[in-house]
């Protein structure tokens, strides 16, 4: 990714845009943008190529015509802004930990529509650039080889297995498990079953939201065997336990 290539001119948005499944659409888009799913997930195609926002992606928008296609109901925090980018495709590359850029986003949405006007552009500016400088920094380890970008399509279609294991994987990929984990944690960072635990928290969170899905049902959806394994883990990345983070984000969108 040429993150760095990015120099942004003028912010013109901070939303937190509903998505709703199934309620596709098409976009002529006029300034660039940064989105990724706080929660849901959103496919987007264009020239027969498609590219997934979810809690694992953070997507650069390019300005182009394209079509959307929400896949879960959530809400896509989203950064419009005109800038220096001569590519007109979309970008977009797996991330350690989708909460480092929630948190970024909220401050600049909030020093951004701040009434007081206690902030200046600069200041929006430099937190815009902190993002881009965040997104240039782990593209290092994003522009993963074949197999690591193997092994995180067969995590992300295959996250509700409770067998997925570095063997599995590795197997899938015909190579040794040794090799599969140092590869995997030199390029992305981290070791291949923490990437897939922080892969099914998203995912975990994104169904704890839904007023049909229960912490048991949720529990099997996203790999576990159990609700007690699973609420150990849920807890100890969330910082809560499942059920009160259902009781206090289901049906707030």
């Amino acid at each position: 990714m040429e993150w760095n290539e990015i120099v942004a001119k003028k912010i013109h948005s901070i939303l937190n845009i509903p998505v709703e499944a199934g309620k596709s659409g098409k976009v002529a888009r006029r300034f660039s943008g940064l989105v990724f799913a706080k929660s849901g997930s959103v496919v987007y195609r264009l020239d027969g190529e498609e590219y997934i926002s979810d809690g694992t992606n953070i997507v650069y928008l390019p300005v182009a015509d394209y079509t959307y296609e929400p896949t879960a109901d959530g809400i896509c925090p989203q950064i419009n802004f005109e800038c220096d980018f001569d590519k007109h495709e979309f970008l977009t590359f797996p991330v350690s930990d989708i909460g480092i850029y929630e948190e970024k986003f909220e401050k600049l949405r909030r020093m951004f529509y701040d009434e007081n006007g206690s902030h200046s552009h600069h200041a929006c500016f430099a937190v815009l650039y902190d993002i881009l400088t965040s997104l240039d920094r782990e593209s290092g380890a994003s522009e993963f080889g074949e197999y690591s970008k193997a092994a995180i399509e067969i995590m992300r279609s295959e996250f509700s297995s409770p067998e997925l294991s570095n063997d599995m994987i590795a197997s899938r990929l015909n190579i040794s498990t040794v090799y599969f984990r140092k590869l995997f944690l030199k390029e992305v960072g981290i070791s291949p079953m923490t990437y897939l635990r922080k892969m099914r928290m998203e995912k975990a969170k994104e169904y704890l939201k839904l007023p049909s899905m229960s912490v048991g049902e949720t529990a099997y959806a996203v790999g576990y065997s159990g609700i007690y394994p699973f609420s150990r883990v849920f807890k100890k990345e969330v910082g809560i336990s499942p059920c009160r983070y259902a009781s206090k984000y289901k049906n707030s969108y």
